[in-house]
């Protein structure tokens, strides 16, 4: 019996692929210019018939172009069954983009600590492909989940110098927001891809630490077994999310994270010690600490010596399964306004009124040039080593002609494809089903139909 259903459990995981979208910022030394395109320009001409579809480049927007017109840079990789293979994939391109980048730094963060600019962001993207009949329910057992995904990757705690919480990205970025009634809509945490075909998870930030990666992809491809739908509750996402996103692991998210534990574990001390509290901890080695506001507490969650919302551990006991914390709180007005688009506005009651402690930022305090010299040099290091270790940064000049040679070597030739991509993503038909090919490996698994 057992066999059989480790046979079952196989055969179900073969059915579920992964492929992964990661942007990073090139910056020479602490922000992105147009030489990040001649590193794609390099990646490109080394090998046309791959990089031309698995590469990609944005630019901030509107007011934001005018701190820094230049934004992050992608790299993608093919749909994997094995979570290995696909690690194993990431490093190989990871390593070509190093190669390619030369003496710039490489900074997978979701927002650049220095900036505030909503549209200048880099994300990890995870495509989940999953039979047809199998899509609507691994959407909604990943949209009930997403939450502690976040948390998970959450690497972007400053904007314009100031600390801000777990990530500005989610909180802030154009790309992203809370779900919406209409899955196919872009500029959500989580969509059904026209162009692909698949489910994509857009809210994750970069995250360097091939490690922690794998616990990410581990628990998705958990996730996406799950047999039956959770409920979609989108105020009650919106409510997690922010909690995510601003305050850190909070008394929802500790009893999301044991309904999860049932079917995958994620360590709790990669939640209560996020990348973006180490991050925050590296740039405050270089300056004395901020005063903070005793209802933020430590970094945007509650102090050490602060106790839980009172009715907290009461309520523990009241927990059940699919629910949340029982106490008398509702949403704000900011989150229900996030809400707008939505026909659902009511809130199951939260323990942690959603934005509660945040009111009052830690003050404005300009991060030192040296600081984030340091800190980019270390992920830098991070991201081309695997190694997390203080480094001595080293000079690094932008250059027009290189910024001129990224522009006719990679931008204009991939205009075309451009143009291609936002048709379809934003008006190709919607795709019902998916290709299915040959690996090198002879295995079978979902083709991109654009790869």
């Amino acid at each position: 019996m057992s066999g059989i259903l480790c046979a079952v459990s196989t055969y179900a995981a073969s059915c579920v692929t992964l492929g992964l979208e990661e942007e990073v910022f090139i910056t020479t030394p602490t922000r992105p210019t147009l030489d990040a395109l001649y590193a794609l320009a390099k990646l490109l001409w080394r090998n046309p018939r791959y990089y031309y579809k698995h590469t990609a480049s944005n630019f901030a927007r509107g007011r934001d172009a005018r701190q820094c017109l230049m934004s992050s840079v992608e790299i993608a990789t093919r749909p994997h069954t094995d979570i290995d293979a696909l690690l194993e994939e990431l490093r190989t391109h990871r390593a070509a983009l190093a190669d390619a980048a030369g003496d710039a730094y490489i900074v997978p963060v979701g927002h650049l600590f220095d900036l505030d600019a909503p549209t200048n962001t880099a994300g990890l993207h995870i495509h989940v492909g999953v039979p047809p009949e199998r899509r609507q329910t691994v959407y909604a057992n990943l949209a009930y989940f997403l939450p502690l995904l976040i948390l998970l990757s959450a690497s972007s705690p400053y904007a314009g110098g100031r600390s801000f919480g777990q990530s500005y990205r989610v909180a802030s970025s154009f790309a992203i927001g809370t779900l919406r009634d209409d899955p196919y809509y872009r500029f959500q945490d989580l969509i059904l891809s026209r162009r692909l075909g698949t489910i994509e998870i857009r809210a994750c930030d970069p995250i360097w630490d091939l490690d922690r990666l794998r616990v990410l992809l581990e628990a998705v491809q958990a996730i996406a077994l799950l047999p039956t739908a959770r409920p979609i509750d989108r105020a009650r996402y919106a409510a997690l999310r922010h909690q995510a996103a601003c305050v850190g692991y909070t008394p929802d998210l500790q009893a999301l994270h044991r309904e999860l534990s049932t079917v995958y574990t994620i360590p709790e001390a990669l939640l209560r010690e996020t990348i973006a509290d180490e991050l925050r901890g590296c740039v405050q080695a270089f300056q004395p600490s901020p005063p903070v506001s005793p209802a933020c507490g430590r970094e945007g969650l509650w102090s050490a010596e602060a106790s839980l919302p009172p009715n907290a551990e009461a309520d523990a006991s009241a927990l059940q399964r699919g629910g949340l914390w029982s106490a008398e709180a509702s949403l704000p007005p900011n989150a229900e306004a996030a809400l707008q688009h939505s026909k659902r506005l009511s809130a199951t009651p939260l323990s942690h009124a959603v934005g509660e402690g945040l009111g009052v930022r830690v003050k404005k305090t300009d991060i030192p040039q040296q600081a984030l010299l340091h800190l980019y040099a270390r992920l830098n290091h991070a991201y081309r080593t695997g190694r997390w270790e203080p480094v001595a940064p080293h000079p690094v000049r932008p250059s027009a002609w290189r910024g001129v040679l990224g522009l006719l070597g990679y931008y204009l030739p991939r205009l075309p494809y451009t143009a291609y991509k936002a048709w379809a993503e934003w008006r190709a038909p919607i795709r019902d089903g998916y290709l299915l090919t040959e690996t090198a490996a002879g295995d079978p698994t979902v083709c991109r139909a654009d790869s």
